[in-house]
């Protein structure tokens, strides 16, 4: 750039230009921007080089081939330098065309990165298996983690080897783990408020539990079986913090989600989401509602299936506050005499203990492949009361088809008289949502396959 036409370095104090990078640094996401910046002259590098706020943020790929090892080396090496004493995030990441043979010249570049694990704030890891151990530190310094990330890139078994980040002082706050035993990470799990496990045992889950005694949010997902070995608690454990669980099984059909009703109390719980491929009875969710004592205003049932419809509305009287309701259910047609249960509880009697769902506000359904749509404008009663003070605040619902092609088969468009009752609930100010791939809805894509009067096209 030439000096005339460099209005920041000219015209602003070199504080100041410092100040504006950085301001950029956020709007620009590449993870070179720093050298983008520094690129422009020799003024513009020269604030570039001398403010560290703009070098905290380092991103280490082991499988780039653009660079020699050696030079990857020297350039980690000047970034760190560069960003001075300050907190840092870095990422470390490999796929699976990292061998294990050629991994060896990686050693030098992992073991300056373990030299700052002291610094990081946040750190996340995601290799092969075979070199997760590497990443191991003995050191003892102080820590400001406050956000740790491990995968496994390459898939290739759970890894319940040693991995330590050493310091007893790395009490991060959140944690996300995927394929590596919690028992593997030797960390300090009291400070830890939100986790996300992966491709784990049931196990893993129960004892995450345990450890984080703050923990806020959990996230279980495709969790596996336990082993063999596997020991179940004596008494439910109880997590007084956790607001939102999160559970979905590996696609193993098996009762994981009844297992974790009898064996945690959750009574600060709000959100509650499950997709355990399996039958949950009443019987096994009730207790657990019950001795939580849980005011659940979000409940997410996925995959999965019920006996009859009767199981799921005695769940349902059980969460009176619940604002929220996802459904995924296998079978959608058993579901149906649910619709007309809302339909028939619309109105809120004076006696709160006879009110079904009275504060529910939204309604999720998803369909695997199609039912007939015979039932859904019973959910909202009798439209004549659709506006009255004493009825459920239920005023959105959103239907999805999973696997809806495009254009969509014949069987998918919602017949005519059931297509009137649900333009007439959107005239009414119902927010209907049954969204297509292709940017409209099956409202719209009905009224034009069947070329209805146009004054019933108040979409």
């Amino acid at each position: 750039m030439n000096v005339t036409h460099d209005l920041v370095g000219q015209r602003c104090p070199p504080e100041v230009a410092s100040r504006i990078f950085q301001f950029c640094l956020e709007d620009m996401k590449e993870v070179t921007s720093p050298l983008t910046i520094g690129s422009i002259c020799r003024t513009w590098r020269a604030i570039a080089y001398s403010t560290p706020q703009l070098w905290t943020s380092l991103s280490i790929p082991l499988c780039f081939k653009k660079f020699t090892w050696a030079d990857r080396f020297g350039l980690t090496q000047q970034w760190l330098s560069r960003s001075g004493q300050l907190p840092l995030s870095i990422y470390i990441y490999a796929n699976q065309e990292l061998k294990e043979n050629a991994a060896v010249s990686a050693y030098p570049l992992i073991n300056l990165v373990k030299q700052i694990y002291n610094r990081c704030r946040f750190l996340s890891i995601n290799v092969p298996f075979f070199l997760l151990p590497q990443f191991s530190s003995d050191s003892q310094d102080t820590s400001v983690l406050q956000t740790l990330s491990l995968r496994l890139s390459d898939y290739a078994g759970f890894f319940t080897d040693k991995f330590s980040l050493a310091s007893p002082s790395h009490r991060p706050v959140d944690v996300s783990i995927s394929y590596i035993s919690i028992d593997s990470v030797h960390i300090r799990w009291d400070n830890v408020a939100n986790i996300e496990l992966e491709y784990l045992d049931y196990g893993d889950c129960l004892r995450s539990l345990e450890y984080a005694p703050r923990l806020e949010e959990a996230v279980f997902r495709d969790v596996v079986p336990p082993d063999e070995g596997f020991k179940r608690p004596h008494e439910p454990i109880v997590c007084q913090c956790l607001q939102k669980l999160v559970f979905t099984n590996g696609g193993i059909r098996g009762r994981l989600g009844n297992l974790l009703f009898n064996h945690v109390t959750l009574p600060c719980v709000k959100t509650l989401s499950f997709g355990d491929t399996a039958y949950i009875p009443a019987e096994d969710f009730l207790p657990f509602v019950k001795r939580s004592m849980c005011s659940l205003s979000e409940l997410s049932l996925g995959d999965v299936y019920f006996g009859d419809c009767e199981d799921l509305i005695s769940i349902l009287k059980e969460v009176p506050l619940l604002q929220t309701l996802h459904l995924e259910p296998y079978d959608s047609h058993v579901l149906m005499p649910l619709f007309h249960h809302l339909g028939k509880t619309s109105m809120i009697p004076s006696s709160s203990d006879e009110a079904f769902l009275p504060f529910l506000q939204c309604l999720n359904y998803m369909m695997y492949g199609f039912c007939n749509w015979e039932g859904f404008p019973d959910i909202f009663g009798n439209i004549s009361t659709i506006n009255s003070g004493h009825r459920r605040p239920l005023r959105r619902l959103v239907v999805l088809i999973e696997g809806a092609g495009s254009p969509i088969s014949f069987d998918c468009h919602i017949p005519p008289p059931v297509l009137y009752k649900l333009l007439a609930l959107k005239r009414s100010g119902i927010d209907l949502q049954l969204p297509r791939t292709e940017g409209d809805d099956l409202l719209q894509a009905s009224v034009m396959f069947y070329d209805l009067d146009t004054s019933a096209q108040e979409l």
